[in-house]
């Protein structure tokens, strides 16, 4: 009897030895092996993630006022550099393409200035500003006539744009279209008094008429606006 008692006493003590090292097993099979997240979790998490990557709309105008403030100091690189950042979160600001274009020309790059006028116009067709800049490389490059309808076109879509008036003006003295160029000109003063170039460009066509008076007018604003 004293045997048996014995042996059954070593056997349960063999099975407690088995089931605390399957408890301890466990425990460390879930302390040191990853599980998978719970749907929810995953979702929770994706979105906390896109909360920090994903940029605001409101950087792309942050971007895009430095560059223009850059561009007015001429640090022409860095602004390049804001207004493709502009771009790279909102790739429709067809205002930031309008002025990486005028920054791009400023640097000598005319081809890709032009590329991107041409596509801040896709995106906007009724921009004015990217329809005259147009304009201005096109004249540049010596395409007059195509020149002329994106001016046309900046006026039809802001008739007070005074440098349209201005630069249409000019094609039209080389055309000898004096009558016209004049009507162009004097529109430009009309809406920015202080525009020294229609002044002197008004003066020199009123001069070549033989209207000197009116030319000499002209010339005087000119000089005051350059003197202040």
């Amino acid at each position: 009897m004293s045997n048996f008692l014995n042996t059954h006493r070593k056997f349960l003590i063999f099975l407690s030895l088995i089931i605390a090292v399957i408890i301890l097993f466990w425990h460390l099979r879930n302390r040191y092996i990853s599980h998978p997240l719970k749907t929810d979790r995953i979702d929770n998490t994706v979105r906390k993630t896109e909360s920090v990557i994903t940029p605001k709309p409101d950087e792309a105008k942050s971007h895009y006022v430095t560059g223009s403030v850059l561009t007015k100091e001429g640090k022409l690189d860095e602004a390049v550099i804001h207004y493709f950042m502009a771009l790279q979160i909102n790739p429709e600001y067809f205002e930031a393409r309008n002025d990486l274009g005028v920054a791009l020309y400023r640097q000598g790059k005319i081809d890709e200035a032009r590329e991107h006028y041409l596509t801040a116009l896709k995106i906007n067709p009724e921009y004015p500003e990217a329809h005259f800049n147009m304009g201005f490389v096109l004249l540049k490059q010596g395409k007059t006539e195509d020149a002329m309808k994106y001016f046309y076109e900046t006026l039809r879509l802001k008739p007070d744009f005074y440098r349209a008036h201005n630069n249409i003006g000019g094609i039209l003295v080389r055309n000898d279209k004096f009558d016209e160029a004049i009507h162009h000109f004097s529109e430009a003063v009309r809406i920015k008094p202080d525009f020294v170039d229609a002044h002197k460009n008004l003066g020199a066509v009123l001069k070549h008429l033989g209207r000197t008076e009116e030319a000499e007018k002209h010339f005087r604003e000119a000089e005051q606006e350059d003197s202040r």
